[in-house]
């Protein structure tokens, strides 16, 4: 029992070291990550506005954005994974 004792203590003392060291932070000097940007202000929009322009990196790495699709009839697909499935 004691030899046990004499290897888990160091053992358990280095996985804490590696689990504490992994928390730092792993961004480059000078560089902030984009999770920290500051998110642009909210527009507040009225019913027949329209939207402000924006754009987006679709999963085919392509940027779609919403003026490319002005006056196009509007067709909008809403997908619920859980819908009437039951508790």
């Amino acid at each position: 029992m004691r030899g046990l004792q004499r290897f888990a203590a160091p053992v358990c003392a280095a996985l804490l070291w590696v689990s504490t060291a992994s928390c730092g932070d792993t961004t480059a000097p000078g560089r902030e990550s984009e999770a920290n940007a500051p998110a642009p202000a909210a527009v507040e929009l009225s019913v027949g506005h329209p939207a402000p322009p924006f754009s987006l990196t679709g999963s085919d790495g392509k940027v779609y954005s919403l003026a490319s699709y002005q006056d196009r009839q509007a067709v909008v697909l809403a997908w619920f994974a859980k819908a009437f499935t039951g508790p």
